[in-house]
């Protein structure tokens, strides 16, 4: 897919570019990656980052867990779960994102739109 416009785009999309990285077995990695920089851009230290940061914090601690995808298929393992979990959680981070960002004015543009590159740069 193209890549994501906006936070609403990326929560939309993210079924689609998730389900790619975890059939090519890269969403642990990428999931973990995006976790990171996400929690770099919201520092619980800056007032209103918090529900931000904490969906930042269930990501990071989510993603190692994801189990790799054609390992699993071999051994009848079924992973579809976690690849939904990781689906829900991206949208929920991004969707949230952007309520805080457009409608609440309580985050920056700066940061909605380095969360939106963080989004582009793992998923794209």
């Amino acid at each position: 897919m193209p890549a994501a416009v906006d936070l609403i785009d990326a929560a939309g999309q993210a079924p689609v570019d998730l389900l790619a990285r975890w059939q090519a077995d890269t969403l642990n990695a990428r999931l973990v990656a995006f976790a990171a920089t996400a929690t770099a851009i919201f520092p619980t230290s800056t007032a209103n980052n918090a529900p931000i940061a904490n969906w930042c914090s269930v990501i990071s601690a989510f993603a190692p867990s994801i189990i790799n995808f054609t390992q699993a298929a071999h051994v009848g393992l079924n992973t579809i779960p976690q690849y939904q979990t990781a689906v829900d959680y991206v949208y929920r981070l991004c969707k949230l994102a952007n309520y805080y960002n457009v409608t609440l004015g309580l985050i920056t543009n700066a940061q909605a739109a380095a969360l939106l590159a963080a989004y582009n740069a793992q998923f794209p």
